[in-house]
């Protein structure tokens, strides 16, 4: 799976959920408002629009890293399909101010592993590092479980 981040210029790294994932030979990481170097037919994770699935496979995926309030700014100008990542909980702990946080929204790392499995490619690497890897795959143990049975 190819990874294209593109990241709000004022995301704090000690709050980046990918910080683990910098450097990775299928990871590519661009500077908000840059987003020149980003495939047209890359894929938009984000938590409107139909559910990523096997017929996503060999097309680039595209995430916004930022604040839920950086994010929708982001993405109110990509021309991007859109993919949601429906049936999972994120365990990464919010404070956010305005109340905002979109329901079914993932921490970074959360929706990258998520998009694996959703591929039909499940790489537990995407979590690597993360430290609520363990309560994130407890808590959607079910769902995971669910996908591991399905045929691709």
């Amino acid at each position: 799976m190819r990874v294209h981040l593109l990241c709000h210029p004022h995301e704090r790294p000690q709050k980046c959920s990918l910080r683990p994932l910098w450097g990775r030979d299928d990871v590519s990481m661009t500077i908000w408002p840059d987003a020149d170097g980003i495939p047209r037919d890359a894929i938009l994770l984000h938590v409107e629009g139909p559910p990523l699935g096997p017929a996503d496979r060999g097309r680039p995926i595209l995430l916004v890293d930022g604040t839920w309030n950086h994010a929708r700014r982001i993405t109110r100008g990509l021309p991007h399909e859109r993919r949601g990542l429906p049936g999972f909980r994120t365990v990464f702990p919010r404070a956010s101010k305005s109340g905002r946080d979109p329901k079914g929204g993932l921490a970074s790392a959360e929706a990258l592993y998520v998009a694996s499995l959703l591929l039909g490619e499940p790489d537990p690497s995407w979590l690597g590092g993360y430290i609520w890897r363990e309560e994130f795959l407890a808590r959607n143990a079910e769902r995971i479980a669910e996908l591991s049975t399905q045929p691709v």
